[in-house]
């Protein structure tokens, strides 16, 4: 199936990317089934192949190229919202943010330059004032029913925006008590976080709170 959807409203690309999935289920068959919609991909498929230039650069469950993206051009195609890019320094373990240490530590990966890529999920939004990795300045919030993006200023970590997602009861609970107004102070989480080499290759290097084993 060449890109089937592509014509159609969104409603019905939902209906119809259901029956489709129905149909495969109920029938056993192979589908080959070629996008450009990564939403598609990732809902209807067993396994996916991502091609970039004439080359598969990854083929493996929907799960594993969402939280182990061979390469950094992989991670930035998945997700609803952008990945977060973050130019940081590995010495002696520790990685380093704007020659700021973040709670962040690895022991599988040699001193060097990487990008830390975070999905909007891996941060989390923490009162003003309490532990936070980096306090930045909130220049829109994007409300989508039950989730809220919030993008910030990240020229001061040296990149354009910082984007995270919270649920919208907890965004609301948040801005009434006065941890959100004009900046927001976010904690970096483990989970997702991806440690990427300068060239875009994944580090097999798991990243952990400082402190933890």
């Amino acid at each position: 199936m060449d890109e089937p959807l592509s014509n159609l409203d969104a409603k019905l690309r939902i209906q119809l990317r259901e029956e489709i999935s129905d149909l495969h289920r109920r029938t056993g068959i192979t589908f080959l089934y070629v996008t450009h919609d990564q939403t598609e991909a990732m809902a209807m498929s067993s396994r996916v192949a991502v091609m970039q230039a004439g080359r598969i650069v990854q083929c493996a469950r929907p799960q594993d190229i969402y939280n182990r993206p061979a390469e950094l051009a992989v991670a930035r195609f998945v997700g609803s919202v952008a990945i977060n890019e973050l130019p940081v320094t590995v010495a002696d373990g520790d990685i380093q943010l704007a020659r700021t240490c973040l709670n962040l530590s690895t022991s599988d990966a040699p001193d060097g330059d990487y990008i830390l890529g975070l999905r909007p999920e891996s941060l989390d939004a923490v009162p003003l004032g309490g532990e936070a990795d980096f306090t930045l300045p909130l220049t829109h919030v994007e409300f989508s029913g039950s989730e809220v993006t919030l993008r910030c200023d990240g020229s001061a970590l040296g990149v354009e925006r910082i984007r995270m997602q919270m649920r919208a009861e907890r965004f609301e609970r948040l801005r009434n008590d006065g941890g959100i107004n004009d900046r927001v102070a976010l904690r970096i989480l483990p989970q997702n976080a991806l440690l990427f080499s300068s060239a875009g290759q994944l580090m097999p290097a798991p990243l952990r709170i400082m402190g933890t084993d």
